[in-house]
Parts: C-alpha cells; sequence; structure tokens
C-alpha cells in the first residue's frame, strides 16, 4: 500500500511540476495547484508511515496554513533566504485564496481517508 502512495506521489509531483512550468495562468495555475500541493503531502505522509497519523489532512491544512501566514509576514525577506527553489517552496505572496484551495484538498484526503476506512473495515467483516 506504502508503494501506491510513492506512486501517487510521483505522478503528483510531475503535474505540480508540469502546472509551474507549462501552465502561465488561469484557474489551473492558481486553485486546481494548491489543491494538488497538499495531496501531494498526504501522499508523502501516507508513504512514510506504515499506519496514517491521526488526523493527517488537518496537520497538513495547519501546516500549509502556517507557511501561508509565514508569506504574509514576508518571512522569505525576514531570514534573507536567498536559494531560487526555497523560495518558491516557501512562497513570497499571501493569499486567502490559498487557504481555501488548501482546505479543498484537505477535504479530498479526508474523503479519501473516511473511503479507505470503510473499505477496509469491509473487508475485515467480510
Amino acid at each position: 500500500m506504502r508503494l501506491a502512495f510513492i506512486a501517487a506521489a510521483g505522478v503528483i509531483l510531475a503535474v505540480e511540476i508540469y502546472i509551474a512550468i507549462c501552465v502561465k495562468g488561469g484557474f489551473v495555475r492558481h486553485y486546481v495547484g494548491d489543491v494538488l500541493a497538499v495531496i501531494l503531502l498526504y501522499t508523502l505522509a501516507r508513504a512514510a508511515f506504515s499506519a496514517p497519523p491521526l488526523n493527517l489532512p488537518l496537520k497538513i491544512f495547519a501546516f500549509a496554513a502556517a507557511l501561508e501566514l509565514a508569506q504574509y509576514f514576508g518571512a522569505v525577506q525576514i531570514l534573507g533566504v536567498e536559494n531560487k527553489i526555497l523560495k518558491v517552496m516557501i512562497g513570497g505572496t499571501f493569499d486567502f485564496a490559498d487557504l481555501l484551495c488548501y482546505a479543498a484538498g484537505c477535504v479530498l484526503a479526508g474523503a479519501y481517508e473516511k473511503f479507505e476506512s470503510k473499505n477496509r473495515q469491509r473487508r475485515s467483516d467480510g
């Protein structure tokens, strides 16, 4: 099962890179990428742990929201980050819509967990 999450993370990362390089604007660039970002974090966490940590989607949302808040306060400038990749990962501009996208991605991850839990329950009852 963990291998499936590694594969999913690889596919999502490839899509994220494609969006970053090839998509110049619009809905996909501004919203879908942010939804996928937290789903990528979810799949990486699921690949790393044999059992999903309790409330994983909520924890991922808290992490993403903290990063967005750091953008609001100008963390990149305050910390003097010069590395381009790190600057892109942390981000430079706060946008409330990003928080909504992160929430949507975490809701999707939570729905997947519910679905997976019900399937596991059905198999063990079977």
